[in-house]
């Protein structure tokens, strides 16, 4: 009797679907015909329940950002067709997947909750390889000195246990500053830099020190390799500098930055921001700040340089609407210049369905 009337229901709420008369486009399936017989059906009427108005509106979400520019959906299959193309045209492309990557923990903690949660960053020991950082987004500063086989915490009694970004001194590896907060999701807010001079054991405040009540959030922590006075980090409140390692700070450029970064090997006079949509560029170590390209549209961008060639920058940019990829962008004149680069149709497929949520990512591309 259940199942009877499972099928009934079906019958008539299929035929009901089918009965909307935003869904008799005569078969062209176009996503702007779709859309307008939707609007014009529901103009001066009162939204029901019952009718498909709500169930519509998900369908539009979905589909508003993957219609070409006349309203075409995309072939069926389009992603394997691609997929199977890019395999044959690259016959060595199975191996651009295969890593050999081992999983090295915090795997458990002591309540036993399963998941651990998200990294928001890692750093290394300049000198011995054994040593590693991990800072959770919401569980601490996290340390093995075995390479990675166990781990432990001593930032347990930390007014805010997100740690957003490590950085370790060049020259004296026990002094280590953590930027505190969820700097990515914001689940948890920051108390400012903490800094420690006995490789993480303990951790005391510096000069730029906040409530989580501020509601404040950083992002980036960096030192200058040539000269480790300097600290800088990307926050929710600006660019800040610290010239005497962190004791006093300075906001030097106001904003909502989401990354930085230092040019290699020029004496660290260089350095790039970015907000959700602005790159800037500081030619004095910071002091003064240049906005220097915008991408319009973008609701994030992370900034990365090259060793191998200081000239080059690239910025990794998130659509602002849903969060989605919106481009890659590159400098070969380190910043005064910015080019949007082209990316293979199967990872330009691939990447435009998923939901970037942080920046630091590895891609292929090609450049026009």
């Amino acid at each position: 009797m259940t199942r009877l009337f499972f099928i009934l229901f079906l019958i008539i709420y299929i035929h009901k679907v089918h009965a909307q008369p935003w869904l008799s486009d005569g078969g062209s399936h176009n996503f702007f015909t779709i859309q307008k017989e939707f609007n014009d059906y529901w103009q001066n009427k009162t939204v029901e329940r019952g009718k498909g108005w709500k169930q519509f509106k998900r369908w539009e979400w979905y589909w508003q950002d993957r219609v070409d520019s006349l309203g075409h959906f995309p072939p069926a299959g389009l992603v394997l067709d691609n997929f199977t193309k890019f395999k044959r045209e690259n016959k060595n492309a199975g191996r651009i997947l295969q890593a050999n990557w081992q999983p090295l923990g915090p795997q458990f903690t002591i309540g036993g909750y399963a998941g651990i949660g998200r990294i928001g960053s890692i750093a290394f020991h300049p000198t011995n390889s054994n040593i590693i950082f991990a800072g959770a987004a919401g569980g601490g500063l996290w340390k093995s000195t075995d390479g990675g086989n166990s781990w432990m915490t001593t930032t347990d009694d930390l007014a805010s246990l997100g740690v957003s970004g490590i950085a370790i001194h060049p020259s004296d590896p026990n002094t280590i500053y953590l930027a505190t907060g969820d700097g990515d999701g914001g689940d948890n807010y920051s108390i400012g830099v903490v800094k420690s001079t006995d490789g993480g054991l303990n951790f005391s405040s510096t000069g730029l020190n906040w409530s989580t009540f501020s509601y404040q959030l950083i992002r980036r922590i960096l030192i200058d390799a040539d000269n480790p006075a300097i600290i800088m980090v990307a926050a929710s409140a600006g660019i800040y500098k610290s010239s005497n390692n962190g004791m006093t700070w300075a906001n030097v450029l106001s904003g909502d930055f989401y990354d930085l970064e230092a040019k290699p090997g020029n004496g660290e006079t260089t350095w790039y921001a970015s907000t959700a949509n602005n790159i800037y560029r500081s030619t004095n170590e910071g002091n003064t700040w240049t906005s220097v390209y915008n991408v319009s549209g973008s609701g994030r961008l992370s900034l990365g340089v090259s060793a191998g060639n200081n000239q080059y920058v690239y910025a990794l940019s998130s659509l602002s609407s849903n969060h989605g990829f919106k481009g890659l962008y590159r400098s070969i004149d380190s910043g005064s210049n910015f080019l949007l680069g082209l990316l293979p149709p199967i990872l330009w497929v691939g990447l435009r369905m998923v939901q970037i949520r942080e920046g630091r990512v590895g891609m292929t591309w090609r450049w026009p």
